[in-house]
């Protein structure tokens, strides 16, 4: 990773009336876990929120915890693999995003997703 480069990806759970919405690294009750309400599927949908890296490619990797009866591990270009990601399996759960240049990963960023 090179120094002095900016790159952070972040979460938006998109609202869902009587429960907390926004931005994972913004909202307190989001860190401490997203509740699912009585559907069970709430929706994520996963960018970069700040990047000076200018870098030719994105990458995205969705990694659901290791006790999930759907492991991912996958990695997609430019967004992740379902567009917005769904909350469909409890546990901790992350999703990176990494800046590509010159086939160079040369930024890149966690985000914590809690499903409870």
């Amino acid at each position: 990773m090179e120094d002095g480069l900016s790159f952070k990806i972040d979460g938006f759970v998109e609202p869902l009336t009587g429960f907390s919405s926004g931005w994972l690294s913004e909202t307190p009750q989001l860190q401490k876990g997203l509740t699912r309400g009585q559907r069970k599927v709430r929706k994520i949908k996963f960018q970069i929120r700040s990047n000076n890296t200018n870098a030719a490619q994105y990458l995205w990797k969705v990694r659901n915890c290791d006790t999930c009866d759907s492991r991912r591990g996958e990695i997609t270009l430019d967004h992740t693999k379902n567009d917005p990601e769904t909350t469909e399996y409890i546990g901790d759960h992350y999703v990176e995003g990494y800046a590509i240049k010159n086939a160079i990963c040369i930024a890149k960023h966690r985000i914590p997703v809690k499903i409870i």
